[in-house]
């Protein structure tokens, strides 16, 4: 919960678990068969997110896991490719604070993503969210995502803590999900970092035949896990919600009153009895590093030199 503050003016509270990539391009820790030799496929899929901006450092799915958390402190996130064995990758990833997209259908239990799955061939999904970054742009229903039909996988089984952005046409099974970090994994433990599962991948799926709707997942889905936790513009001017675009995890405004700030809008608080309070999220009970940033202008600081406590409280129940 976000509490009492000293501050006159906040614009944009934002809220993640790494610094934000924005001074630099981001770089993908592209999990391929063999990095020294790459197939077709993920030399085309490294060439569509180089397209995108991004830094593609490939690292083979069978390197160790010594191999691996070295390769995760340079990395930004992390993107498997569905052609890379599950038992190569196993459980080296499932402990990381770094995002993962994940295209390796079998991986769904390692990540802690559900219990087991199940591989159809199909060219659509049913998108049953479109308020979620990564499917915003997308129209609620059935969308066409290749160009040809392609393996895709529906979850089953025991099920994690996930959020369903897609389901399969013609039923209601899950096969796109995402997790924040904190979500419930399967059969325990909690999500470390952000993850996605796509829709598609299995053997024999072709990355040239998504079309326009299936490469605008694939770029957002890397964006999301990249994005921070919450982010709180404060652009409101009118009203007691202060929306979170980023994580949905509004807040209320108590006392506080809307204002110019440093970009846009901001409010106005008075150091004693006003705050912007946000609900409990498991997004937040975080257990390693965490940054916070915002532009703040004070009309005094207190003497203690704890600045960080008056302008940020975290609720004492959780």
């Amino acid at each position: 919960m976000i509490k009492r503050t000293m501050v006159m003016a906040v614009l944009a509270g934002v809220v993640g678990t790494s610094a934000a990539e924005a001074l630099a391009s981001p770089t993908v820790l592209f999990v391929v068969n063999n990095s020294s030799s790459l197939e077709a496929q993920e030399s085309a899929k490294r060439t569509l997110m180089q397209g995108w901006g991004y830094i593609v450092t490939p690292i083979s799915a069978s390197a160790s896991q010594a191999a691996f958390d070295a390769a995760l402190r340079a990395a930004s996130c992390v993107y498997i490719s569905e052609t890379v064995l599950s038992g190569d990758v196993g459980t080296k990833l499932t402990g990381t604070v770094v995002g993962i997209v994940c295209e390796e259908s079998s991986l769904s239990d390692e990540l802690g993503i559900s219990a087991s799955m199940s591989t159809i061939t199909d060219s659509q999904m049913n998108v049953i969210n479109t308020t979620h970054y990564i499917t915003s742009g997308l129209s609620s229903g059935t969308n066409t995502l290749f160009s040809a039909s392609q393996p895709v996988r529906f979850l089953s089984g025991s099920l994690g803590g996930f959020t369903v952005l897609g389901q399969r046409v013609g039923g209601t099974e899950p096969v796109m999900v995402v997790m924040e970090p904190g979500a419930t994994l399967t059969p325990s433990g909690t999500a470390a970092g952000r993850r996605v599962y796509l829709p598609w991948g299995n053997t024999g799926m072709n990355i040239n035949q998504l079309n326009t709707a299936g490469q605008t997942i694939m770029r957002r889905s890397i964006e999301w896990v990249l994005l921070p936790i919450s982010h709180w513009k404060l652009d409101e001017t009118s009203g007691t919600t202060a929306a979170d675009w980023v994580g949905g995890r509004n807040g209320t405004l108590s006392g506080a009153t809307w204002a110019s700030g440093r970009v846009a809008g901001g409010v106005q608080l008075n150091g004693t009895s006003n705050f912007v309070s946000v609900p409990d999220s498991a997004a937040f009970r975080v257990t390693t590093a965490m940054t916070i940033c915002g532009w703040i202008r004070a009309s005094s600081w207190p003497n203690d030199g704890n600045w960080a406590s008056v302008i940020l409280r975290k609720g004492d129940a959780n």
